[in-house]
């Protein structure tokens, strides 16, 4: 990540025709404190940018390329980046709730501490993914790989995992708590540190190959409504 920022604008409302200059300058760029939301940047590239308690909010981002771009406290509630492609970003302490990331791609993307609550991330390519204590709960994952991806402290409560992949990942301390799953992978995931609750009968086929600890054993036999003598 770029440290250093030839470029730097504070609590000031930008225009597309502002962005779109800064962006032809081919300067490193930090932002803190600006306005842009609901503005067109629609196919932007951004590259080498620091984003810092900005406001994104209905920002309209498709098809969007962000490289080496850091997103710090910034609210982007149901900002658009459908098709958009991110590369070595790191989005730490924002609220993304009801975004949509739909068929994006995320390559060497970092998430902390961030609301992706009811987010559209539906047919999104993701590769090297961090996530770490982030809110996803509510939101639309379907048809994601994240095959051999950890999660650390992650609440996907009531998201939408159809078609997922998650073979061979790792939770820890997360929440798949009355998650909706169909033709969704786990052989091979590590699940003993994720909240099970609430799930179906008929999706206990889904679990095949996973590995789960004694105490959740219990849980779905609970909820299977048998008793063990």
């Amino acid at each position: 990540m770029t440290s250093t920022y030839a470029v730097r604008i504070e609590s000031e409302t930008l225009d597309r025709v502002q962005i779109r200059e800064l962006c032809e300058s081919g300067k490193s760029v930090h932002l803190t404190g600006c306005d842009l939301s609901g503005i067109d940047l629609s196919g932007i590239e951004l590259i080498c940018w620091r984003l810092d308690k900005c406001l994104l909010s209905d920002a309209k981002m498709t098809s969007a390329i962000l490289e080496d771009v850091s997103l710090l406290r910034c609210r982007a509630a149901e900002v658009q980046l459908r098709g958009a492609r991110l590369m070595s970003c790191r989005v730490e302490n924002c609220d993304f709730s009801n975004a949509s990331f739909f068929e994006a791609g995320l390559t060497d993307v970092s998430i902390t501490g961030s609301r992706f609550l009811g987010v559209n991330c539906s047919q999104a390519r993701v590769s090297n993914l961090t996530l770490m204590q982030s809110n996803f709960s509510l939101s639309r994952l379907e048809g994601v790989s994240f095959k051999g991806h950890v999660f650390e402290e992650i609440d996907f409560s009531q998201a939408d995992l159809s078609r997922c992949d998650f073979r061979l990942a790792k939770f820890n301390g997360c929440s798949l708590r009355d998650v909706q799953l169909e033709r969704t992978r786990f052989e091979q995931a590590d699940l003993r540190g994720a909240d099970l609750a609430g799930f179906r009968p008929g999706e206990l086929s889904y679990f095949k190959g996973a590995i789960i600890s004694d105490r959740q054993a219990a849980v779905f036999v609970a909820q299977l409504g048998l008793k063990v003598a």
